[in-house]
């Protein structure tokens, strides 16, 4: 009886050797090479199910295996920046963003899932997506790219959680910084998408197709590869201090004004619209955010309160909640009153 288990503990401790050779195997690759985001989906079953010390043990890896080298993130940011680049852009809704300056980490989606924050994505696209890129904490290099454009904006219908939703849209601007970090990758388009190219190795990444990743707007002849090449990504293990963010952009004074009530004022505060979907334009919803409002004191008992939307508030339903200093508050409906500021 003795044998047997001595037996069965030698097996257990060989199978776990066999699997952290292959997550060394595994980093080896990204490490040298651009892979296919459907290589990397393969590697993934073969080199890391099973036992959390196993996974423990290729998180760990990850920050080892996958080192830096300064002159390649120095000539990658070069390039970036000859074509528009200036922060990595982090866009997450309002309620996260309450979060995330409150615990000074910006996490990675598995991470962040574990905390109780929002998920503004589409469900059944997380669910298919690389678990190397789920446990990283995922930057665009620029603004407006096709997912933002999909998912940002107070729906008008009646839009399923699991299609994805960012209602009151925040841009964290993060320095290049973090390109010097260990344990990065970037892709070369959607992080998703099995066709993109995934890499560690920024000498690599040099050759990507920058130009078309951070241009902006209509073209001629567009075509999904330009969607996917627009969704370009900069991976970052488990999670970000906060002290490498740089501003914080709100799409409307609305929404400025909200923060500094609920976390003050902050010198990295500010407002511009540019920086997020035109919610004017067509779309396959109908989508609203509030833009500015104003309360003002009429006498010593009553208030009024002044508000705008960008587009037409009609079709949606309208609540007013006021919190007085000691906790308690009310809430009713409102309607009318509103301008269209479009």
């Amino acid at each position: 009886m003795r044998i047997a288990e001595i037996e069965r503990e030698l097996a257990a401790q060989k199978a776990i050797e066999e699997k952290k050779n292959k997550i060394l195997s595994f980093y080896q690759s990204l490490s040298e090479d651009a892979i296919p985001i459907q290589q990397l989906n393969s590697m993934e079953n073969d080199y890391f199910i099973s036992a959390y010390s196993v996974d423990d043990e290729f998180s760990r890896a990850r920050n080892v295996m996958l080192k830096n080298v300064s002159i390649n993130t120095y000539n990658l940011i070069n390039k970036l920046k000859a074509n528009g680049f200036e922060y990595l852009h982090h866009h997450t809704d309002f309620q996260n963003f309450l979060k995330i300056m409150k615990t000074g980490c910006l996490y990675s989606r598995n991470n962040s899932k574990l905390a109780g924050f929002k998920d503004g994505a589409e469900a059944s696209i997380v669910e298919r997506t690389a678990r190397f890129v789920r446990d990283s904490v995922r930057f665009y290099y620029k603004e407006k790219t096709p997912t933002f454009y999909r998912n940002e904006g107070i729906f008008q219908e009646d839009k399923s959680p699991e299609e994805g939703n960012v209602p009151i849209p925040v841009a964290l601007l993060f320095s290049e910084k973090l390109l010097y970090h260990n344990g990065i990758a970037v892709t070369d388009g959607n992080a998703r998408a099995l066709d993109t190219l995934i890499t560690a190795n920024l000498e690599k990444a040099l050759e990507f197709d920058w130009e078309t990743a951070l241009s902006r707007g209509p073209v001629e002849g567009y075509t999904s590869e330009i969607t996917r090449k627009r969704n370009a990504e900069f991976l970052y293990p488990d999670e970000v201090d906060l002290k490498f963010l740089k501003m914080i952009v709100f799409r409307t004074p609305a929404d400025m004004k909200n923060a500094e009530i609920l976390l003050g004022k902050d010198k990295r505060y500010s407002v511009d619209s540019t920086m997020f979907s035109n919610l004017t334009e067509r779309s396959r919803y109908i989508r609203n955010a509030l833009y500015d409002y104003d309360v003002v004191k009429s006498n010593d008992t009553d208030f009024v309160i002044r508000w705008r939307f960008i587009n037409t508030p009609e079709g949606y339903e309208h609540k007013l909640r006021v919190i007085y200093e000691d906790g308690s508050s009310f809430e009713r409906s409102i309607l009318g009153g509103c301008k269209n500021t479009s």
